[in-house]
């Protein structure tokens, strides 16, 4: 079970990581600072297309959406 934890932890991490890439690229093409509202939009636009394409579960896209609105 701890493997299997340990594993989801990996991957969201991972996720995180590649939204907060996402933020920073966006900050750089819109001109916007991260409390900007194009880019809390074009991050979440990012998100939902992952969970669209099955990148990420419902569970995973629920966690990382929560992490973004604080």
């Amino acid at each position: 079970m701890k493997d299997k934890e340990k594993g989801f932890r990996k991957a969201v991490n991972r996720y995180e990581r590649d939204v907060k890439r996402a933020i920073k690229d966006s900050e750089k093409s819109y001109g916007v600072s991260k409390k900007g509202r194009k880019t809390e939009d074009k991050t979440l636009e990012i998100l939902k297309m992952r969970y669209a394409k099955g990148e990420i579960t419902r569970k995973k896209f629920e966690l990382m959406k929560k992490d973004l609105e604080k």
